[in-house]
């Protein structure tokens, strides 16, 4: 039974293999997969079917990759695109997969050996919409069309303001949503949607994210961008210059594997963003008690 996952205004159409029922299917992708009725959440932006297949015979059939860079081994074949995460290539063939990219982009098809049905139906527990580390790949390329892009971030809301914790592995995300999560509704700690909804930027939380999964499917408009720096003293200081504010941004916008025309229309919702004044250097240690400065600055700032 196919089931809906909201995602920014739109919604992803999952349809899992035949053992797997919504029930085990919202079980493994906690609260964020509570199905809707088709429609409910818009057009969905992506088909998934989850489907088994002789994969042996797939990647025989397959003839030399256009893109073999690790992690990734791709084949273009007959219309469609075939994706091979090679850093699992040390996994049985039950847990790896390949997954099918059709020519619009819109649907995937997750392939399965046969052998992985005793898997599916006894230890399900994807981490994301097909296998580990295929999801924002395939969704980055189509989110300019939702007014979109991924952030490399902690996300939370605090009176119903979207606060964006931005930072490289090892910043701090995680640590802050640990901070946190007692008072305020985390989003994800690694990967947030920023959408546009006229001209208002949105902060949305995804599935993917990092060492801290009490995540809450919720979303909220974009009040503040914080850099987050490790430091002795807590200090919160503005991000003054254009320029500054797209360098510290712009490495953070998850790429993928993007097809032409990706940059520009991603470039262009970037470059909307740093002209309004939501950016700041936020230093911190483990130690701070974060939400009540926190809530000062949203609302001494305004």
């Amino acid at each position: 039974m196919p089931f809906h996952l909201p995602f920014g205004n739109r919604s992803i159409q999952i349809d899992p293999l035949p053992e797997i029922s919504v029930s085990r299917c919202e079980d493994t992708f906690a609260r964020f997969l509570r199905p809707l009725a088709p429609g409910a959440a818009g057009q969905p932006l992506l088909h998934v079917r989850h489907t088994y297949s002789d994969t042996d015979a797939l990647i025989a059939r397959l003839e030399q990759p256009f893109y073999d860079d690790a992690p990734w081994r791709i084949y273009h074949q007959q219309g469609s695109c075939y994706y091979i995460n090679n850093n699992f290539d040390y996994h049985p063939r039950s847990v790896l997969g390949i997954m099918e990219r059709r020519s619009d982009g819109h649907e995937l098809i997750w392939h399965v050996h046969p052998d992985n049905r005793v898997y599916y139906r006894d230890r399900f527990r994807l981490r994301g919409i097909t296998g580990l580390g295929y999801d924002q790949v395939f969704l980055v390329s189509l989110l300019p069309s939702i007014r979109a892009f991924l952030l490399h971030s902690s996300g939370c809301i605090l009176d119903g303001k979207g606060l964006a914790f931005v930072g490289a592995s090892g910043a701090g995300k995680s640590t802050t949503a640990q901070m946190l999560s007692h008072e305020l509704a985390i989003l994800s700690d690694d990967r947030n949607l920023v959408r546009f909804e006229g001209g208002q930027p949105m902060l949305e939380a995804t599935w993917i994210h990092g060492s801290f999964g009490d995540i809450h499917p919720g979303s909220a408009p974009l009040h503040r961008v914080y850099f987050l720096e490790k430091s002795d003293t807590f200090f919160i200081r503005p991000v003054e210059a254009i320029m500054d504010r797209l360098q510290l941004l712009f490495p953070r916008v998850v790429r993928g594997l993007v097809p032409a025309g990706w940059w520009d229309r991603t470039l262009d919702l970037v470059t909307k963003l740093i002209h309004m004044p939501l950016f700041f250097r936020l230093g911190f240690s483990p130690h701070d008690s974060m939400v009540e400065r926190l809530r000062e600055h949203v609302a001494g700032v305004d």
